[in-house]
């Protein structure tokens, strides 16, 4: 009996704790998006520019307007870039490391930051590196 009442009491501790917690918490709507957009920019390796990154490393970087990155896009929504090198048959998702270079992207609104850089910590040169040729890059809005 005594047991009985012991877990009885703890059921109900429980029940009022469950209850506690869950009143307390509130779900905002999830966010979804209203379409889904995608396109491929071509990017010549004359197209790289000198940059430097945030620790200071020198590689190269492609900046391209992309109306389709509204403020809607930057705040709720999932921007993904694939790359495809010229004479491949295949897109590959940022970021990728080949050869020590780690190749990604930025996004803020209108704009597309696609950049090269030393996955080592040091700096990439004079030019991009010798295996980088021609690419497509292929952005997804979700």
């Amino acid at each position: 009996m005594h047991k009985l009442r012991s877990m009885r009491k703890i059921a109900a501790l429980a029940g009022l704790l469950s209850s506690v917690l869950l009143s307390g918490c509130q779900l905002s709507p999830a966010h979804t998006a209203a379409h889904s957009y995608s396109t491929v920019i071509n990017v010549k390796l004359s197209d790289w520019q000198p940059a430097t990154n945030t620790a200071g490393q020198k590689g190269f970087a492609v900046d391209r307007t992309v109306p389709e990155l509204t403020d809607e896009v930057v705040d709720h929504d999932g921007v993904a870039v694939y790359y495809m090198f010229e004479g491949s048959d295949r897109y590959e998702p940022l970021p990728l490391v080949f050869n020590s270079v780690i190749y990604h992207a930025y996004h803020s609104k209108g704009k597309l930051s696609l950049r090269m850089f030393s996955a080592i910590g040091q700096n990439l040169g004079e030019r991009p590196p010798p295996e980088v040729t021609d690419l497509k890059a292929k952005i997804v809005i979700f």
